[in-house]
């Protein structure tokens, strides 16, 4: 892969349908191989954070404060295998690493 696109986005909260459809369609138009999002808040829980088959891997730490959460999503195009996922004991972030 000669360059990679990665974005990250303040979404001030998930809990809405309809604004999580809209950051949907924006990351798509964007089209990063990686998309970091901040203060995601209290969205639904259930498998993924945004659901879209272009999406291949989504991590969510929830948090604990008001302006909480993070995530991080990866595209389909990017191949990329996660061998540790450390989380810290509030959830507030994580970390990654692969290959």
């Amino acid at each position: 892969m000669a360059n990679l696109k990665a974005i990250t986005l303040n979404v001030r909260g998930l809990g809405n349908p309809i604004k999580r459809k809209r950051i949907t369609s924006y990351i798509n138009t964007m089209k990063p191989h990686i998309t970091f999002l901040q203060e995601i808040h209290n969205p639904p829980k259930g498998s993924k954070l945004l659901s879209d088959p272009r999406f291949s891997q989504q991590w969510v730490a929830r948090g604990s404060g008001k302006a909480r959460g993070v995530a991080i999503i990866l595209s389909r195009d990017l191949n990329f295998t996660a061998t540790t996922v450390l989380k810290d004991k509030k959830a507030d972030s994580f970390s990654l690493k692969g290959h």
